[in-house]
């Protein structure tokens, strides 16, 4: 267990955006995208919810970690099968991290990244994250959960009804809104309504003009013919 208990350590700390490995330039970046738009459009929304996500998912790493490799109860019954495997699986894994991270400052096209990751809000998050992170490491579990009730609303109820009904109504919601109503609106702008009803009221308009004016033109026409014919006649009597 020792290489999955290195392996998971690394993975966490790289993962869920302590400063200054991996996962933290990139969650910088977000934060400088969220800030920008509470800055210039007044959403200050989504800094919100970016920032709690954030808390919360370190506090759900470092508790996977901890019940798992530290203060979990031991299993009873180890089943080491195909251990020489996950090993390498779970060891390249962390060294696509390293790699990524490597990236993140090597490449011209990350650099508004490290960047990011300079702001006072990224460290005053990013050091947010790593204190929760290391009280969930030191205390996994609240007795305010770890009652009945609280394990029932908790692993046999919430996190079931979270991954199985709540995500995926609100994924088939979102597709439904933009396959019903997102799709039918930019084709009917577009293609079936409003642009071609624009082009059609403009054409209208010039062929509206155009009769007009052909109207004008015909009517003198008739008069020069008229005039022409009445000076002819004139014309043939001697007068």
């Amino acid at each position: 267990m020792k290489p999955a208990f290195i392996v998971t350590i690394l993975a966490s700390i790289f993962l869920v955006g302590i400063p200054p490995f991996g996962a933290y330039w990139v969650k910088s970046m977000m934060d400088e995208l969220k800030l920008h738009l509470w800055h210039h459009n007044g959403m200050i929304l989504p800094i919100v919810l970016l920032i709690t996500i954030s808390l919360v998912y370190a506090a759900v790493i470092a508790k996977f970690l901890s019940l798992n490799f530290i203060k979990g109860d031991k299993p009873e019954h180890e089943h080491l099968e195909g251990g020489g495997l996950m090993k390498l699986g779970y060891g390249l894994m962390v060294s696509v991290l390293f790699v990524l991270s490597y990236g993140i400052f090597k490449f011209e096209e990350t650099q508004h990244f490290v960047h990011a990751g300079t702001e006072s809000l990224s460290l005053i998050v990013g050091m947010s994250i790593l204190v929760v992170f290391v009280a969930a490491v030191y205390k996994p579990q609240i007795k305010a959960f770890s009652s009945n009730i609280g394990v029932f609303f908790n692993d046999r109820m919430y996190l079931p009804f979270l991954n199985d009904y709540i995500v995926p109504k609100t994924g088939f919601f979102i597709a439904h809104l933009v396959q019903d109503y997102g799709n039918r609106a930019i084709d009917a702008f577009f293609n079936t309504t409003v642009i071609p009803g624009f082009f059609k009221a403009i054409s209208r308009a010039i062929r509206a003009i155009q009769t007009g004016f052909l109207t004008t033109y015909v009517k003198i026409a008739i008069g020069f013919v008229l005039l022409i014919l009445i000076l002819a006649s004139i014309g043939g009597m001697g007068l």
